[in-house]
Parts: structure tokens; C-alpha cells; sequence
């Protein structure tokens, strides 16, 4: 049975997944496919819809066939099985229950990287990247995050991702990882 190649980042809000798997997608188009997910929860202010996420119905989002789904804070969150492709390694965000979920896929092949960040450094960024931010709900992702990554009982590829440097060589040891994957 041929696998999927599926590379999954966790990590706490504001430690860079997103950009990290934008940035892989973008700049090296032959080895990275970027998984887009489906959500029902709305759209933030700095979101475009069919990047990160696509926007949909609670209706529209229970005819999805998905490969890991879940529900948090009322809202609908999944990963759609024809996001896949099979000549590249599939890239994409998840919680931790989402990668635990993919991995445990028989058709799938899964790395999963962990990414993480200094508290303050995650506060920055979460206040910067709306034009006003809602701080109790950056308050509700850090303490939904303590629970989340308090303890992973999976196996990852650990990265810090602070600074300009640290993201440098997180790109570069996932494309090598993935060329590796590739044969």
C-alpha cells in the first residue's frame, strides 16, 4: 500500500506553524503541498479564506470526508482527505490530537514537528499579528495550550523557533528531512 507523505506541525499559538508551513509551500513548491483545513469558527481579521483555513457551514463542514476532525470552543476544525497529494510530502497545522489522529492513519506516513517558544515571545507575536487583538481570547489560547502540550505521549522532532536565526534552520532541516522522505 502506497502512503501519503504527511508532515505535521504542533505547537503553542504564536510559535510559528503557520509561517513555517506557508513558507515551506511557497518557497520550495516541488517537495511541500500545504494542507487546508476546514472550519467552522469565523473568520479573524487577518485570516483569508483558503489559506489557513477554509470558512464554511456547520452544514457544509458535516458532508466533508476527513481525515481528522474535532471540536473546540463550540467550533468545527478537520483536515479533508482530497487535500492530499501523492508525489509531495503534504504539509499542515494541527493540534496535538489532530497528529495523533493522523498518525495512527495506516495510509498515511506521518512526521510530526513540535515547535516551540519563550512565553513572551508568543505574546508578541499574538499582539502584533491583529490590527486590534482580543486579549481574553489570547488568554484562552494560552491556558487551552498549558493543557494541550502539557504532556505528549507521541513521538516529534522538537524545534525552538524564537528568533530569526532559529527559523532559519527549522526550514532547512524539515526540507532536508522531506528530501530524505522523498528518496
Amino acid at each position: 500500500m502506497k502512503k501519503y507523505k504527511v508532515f505535521v506541525f504542533i505547537g503553542e499559538a504564536g510559535s510559528g506553524k503557520d509561517l513555517i508551513v506557508s513558507h515551506l509551500a511557497l518557497t520550495f513548491p516541488e517537495i511541500f503541498h500545504k494542507m487546508v483545513s476546514y472550519t467552522t469558527r469565523p473568520k479573524r481579521s487577518n485570516e483569508i479564506d483558503g489559506e489557513a483555513y477554509h470558512f464554511v457551514t456547520i452544514d457544509k463542514f458535516k458532508q466533508l470526508d476527513m481525515l481528522e476532525q474535532n471540536c473546540f470552543n463550540y467550533w468545527y476544525y478537520g483536515t479533508p482527505v482530497d487535500c492530499l497529494v501523492e508525489d509531495k510530502i503534504n504539509i499542515g497545522v494541527l493540534n496535538p490530537s489532530g497528529a495523533i489522529a493522523l498518525s495512527q492513519r495506516e495510509d498515511l506516513d506521518v512526521t510530526i514537528f513540535r515547535l516551540k517558544v519563550r512565553p513572551q515571545t508568543r505574546l508578541i507575536r499574538q499582539l502584533s499579528r491583529e490590527v486590534e487583538p482580543n486579549i481574553e481570547e489570547i488568554f484562552r489560547r494560552y491556558h487551552t495550550d498549558e493543557k494541550d502540550f502539557e504532556k505528549l505521549y507521541f513521538n516529534y522532532i522538537s524545534f525552538d523557533n524564537n528568533d530569526y536565526a532559529e527559523l532559519q534552520k527549522i526550514i532547512e532541516a524539515v526540507r532536508k528531512i522531506a528530501l530524505d522522505k522523498m528518496g
